[in-house]
């Protein structure tokens, strides 16, 4: 048995629009797709995520707000319906949606199967230098996992420094956006701070989520998570 991930890449755009595309990528190979998004101004319509792959409704973890600010960031994975070449994922929200950000993994379970081991979440005010942080994820039982985590910011933030054992994946540096994702695993470890630092003060929205390979025979729609 055994679980990886693997980044894909991060897309953005500073103007409002209804959707923004991972342009064909190949994900043969994986079983699910984790990612996480960043949308500000109008949350009417709540992010979601489609592709041209077959692949069902994405879990989610709760949406959070960047304080009072109107920014949003969120979690979501979903189980690919056919991996494969020229594979395209798609963040849809309300048109009038600007500053949207979509950061991509690619993630494989010799099972087929994953479930969510344990999720962290929350919004603050961060100070330049000053690590912002989640309590820690948990994993008891010393499985191999992964786990993944994003920040969403709506000040201008230049460059973002990854939490101890975690890999920068993407760090728009200096874009308009602000948005980081991070991500750590395979591993065994029992607790996992997800945590980073920025260079700016400002407000920040923060998801992480901790994911183990699922027996074939588990029913994996228990672990659905549609918030």
């Amino acid at each position: 048995m055994s679980i990886t991930k693997t980044f894909v890449a991060g897309v953005e755009a500073a103007g409002a629009a209804a959707t923004l595309a991972h342009s064909g990528f190949d994900s043969t190979g994986s079983t699910h797709l984790v990612a996480f998004s960043k949308h500000e101004t109008n949350n009417s319509t709540l992010p979601s995520y489609s592709d041209n792959k077959g692949s069902g409704t994405w879990n989610k973890l709760t949406q959070q707000q960047n304080n009072a600010n109107l920014c949003w960031g969120q979690l979501h994975w979903v189980k690919i319906g056919t991996p494969g070449a020229s594979h395209v994922v798609t963040l849809n929200t309300n048109a009038a949606a600007n500053f949207r950000t979509s950061i991509l993994w690619k993630l494989n379970s010799s099972s087929g199967e994953i479930a969510l081991l344990d999720e962290k979440f929350g919004q603050g005010d961060a100070t330049s230098g000053l690590a912002y942080a989640l309590a820690d994820l948990a994993n008891p039982g010393g499985l191999s996992v992964v786990s993944f985590c994003g920040v969403a910011e709506s000040v201008l933030v230049t460059a973002y420094t990854q939490g101890t054992g975690w890999a920068k994946d993407f760090d728009n540096g200096g874009a308009v956006n602000s948005t980081f994702g991070q991500s750590r695993g395979a591993e065994t470890g029992t607790l996992i701070t997800p945590q980073a630092t920025q260079n700016a003060n400002g407000e920040y929205a923060m998801l992480a989520a901790m994911f183990k390979e699922l027996l074939a025979s588990a029913n994996s729609a228990s672990v659905a998570h549609l918030d």
